[in-house]
């Protein structure tokens, strides 16, 4: 059974992200990932908040902070970066008074090798499609969205495209494949009259890096999960963890909180813009130190 989980990581470390490459950094609010402080130098206020906290809320985004992104990666990297995930979120659920989310912009099958987890709790989707820690399943249908499936699924079916373009199964958007990205221009602007004068919420978004197109609504987003778990009970600590464009939102809405709340990018790039507040610069890193965190014990002052 964990040989097909692996194998299953493996496979979709090789899926596209969806990660918002095109959009520019710069138009972004906030600041740029080089005036941030390190989490690491923070870590003993951040600590004392932790272990003081009755109530704590953890978030995390999958690819690039639980897990590499962008690269493909071998059977015993991924085994290890398995491992090292799965052992953390394992140690956050686990924890006293916590409460764990892992928020991904992708389908489910990018969590199945976490269900065996206890007590973690999932939005696949943007959040939209959610797996609570009972495992029971809750699904936000975006209006429209299936309807524009079957409208661009006869665009591609009548395109005279050499190469196939394949249709990525998401409930909430529309993801294109294009084995010819060159040559297929036509059909993707065919898409985008479309949505313009049917489905003006709607946008079709290009992944130049993957040679894939998605059509989405750009107001879907995760920010609304985590201000929806925000409004439902009062957490002591919270924080977010995110590397793209994609968590934002998520950081935003921790940052609303103030008080205790820590929001944290996962980035190499000095130039990128970001709401959070703090920064680490790789997945290890994400796993060094929440590991170290979620090891601490309570402090003396608080209840049992």
């Amino acid at each position: 059974m964990y040989h097909l989980v692996l194998l299953a990581f493996i496979l979709v470390s090789l899926v596209p992200t969806f990660d918002a490459n095109v959009i520019p950094w710069t138009t972004l609010q906030g600041k740029q990932v080089s005036e941030l402080p390190e989490a690491d130098a923070h870590f003993e206020s951040i600590a004392t908040s932790y272990r003081s906290a009755e109530s704590k809320l953890g978030i995390w985004d999958n690819d690039g902070c639980l897990k590499s992104t962008g690269k493909v990666i071998t059977d015993e990297e991924a085994k290890e970066q398995l491992r090292q995930a799965s052992e953390l979120l394992k140690l956050a659920a686990e924890a006293r008074g916590s409460e764990v989310w892992v928020i991904t912009a992708r389908n489910e099958d990018s969590i199945k090798p976490y269900l065996d987890i206890k007590g973690v709790n999932f939005g696949a989707e943007q959040g939209t499609v959610i797996i609570r820690a009972d495992r029971s399943r809750e699904v936000n249908k975006v209006p429209q969205v299936d309807e524009i499936r079957e409208v661009v699924k006869n665009i591609i079916d009548h395109a005279d495209s050499q190469k196939p373009i394949n249709l990525i199964p998401m409930v909430n958007s529309v993801p294109l494949k294009f084995d010819d990205w060159e040559n297929t221009e036509h059909v993707r602007q065919q898409i985008r009259d479309v949505l313009k004068e049917t489905y003006p919420k709607f946008e079709l978004k290009e992944y130049l890096k993957d040679n894939v197109a998605i059509v989405h609504n750009p107001t879907v987003n995760k920010k609304t999960l985590v201000e929806r778990l925000l409004r439902k009970q009062k957490y002591d600590f919270a924080f977010s963890v995110g590397d793209d464009i994609i968590d934002e939102g998520m950081h935003e809405a921790i940052n609303a909180l103030k008080g205790h709340s820590y929001s944290i990018v996962v980035s190499e790039n000095p130039e990128q813009k970001t709401a959070a507040t703090h920064k680490l610069a790789t997945h290890e890193d994400v796993y060094r130190f929440f590991t170290k965190l979620y090891s601490l014990p309570p402090s003396a002052e608080s209840p049992p």
